[in-house]
């Protein structure tokens, strides 16, 4: 096998059914499932909401979208020539660099 070659994709029905062998064992007794049953106990008998208050789910609300000019044409400009002078730079510093099997 490649070192970059892949492991065959697992089987997802046999992942249920291993699943359904573990969980079958389980009992309200058990520790996995004692930790649920405290969790829900400790949110009044529920799972929690979702932890950022959205607001009334039952009211009608709408989005506002902002925008900001981060760089002007002059910035991007020379941000660009500065990307591609970089570029170039670290191309001729590769070149340099020794290859493998080579002195």
């Amino acid at each position: 096998m490649s070192r970059f070659a892949l492991p065959d994709a697992g089987s997802f029905d046999d992942f249920c059914a291993r699943e359904r062998e573990y969980t079958s064992t389980l009992t309200v007794a058990s520790p996995e499932v004692r930790a649920w049953i405290d969790f829900a106990e400790n949110n009044n008998g529920s799972l929690p909401d979702f932890p950022l208050p959205l607001g009334n789910p039952e009211e009608s609300s709408c989005s506002e979208m902002a925008s900001e000019l981060l760089m002007d044409a002059e910035t991007d400009g020379a941000l660009r020539i500065s990307l591609h002078d970089g570029r170039r730079t670290l191309r001729r510093w590769l070149v340099r660099l020794p290859r493998p099997g080579r002195p």
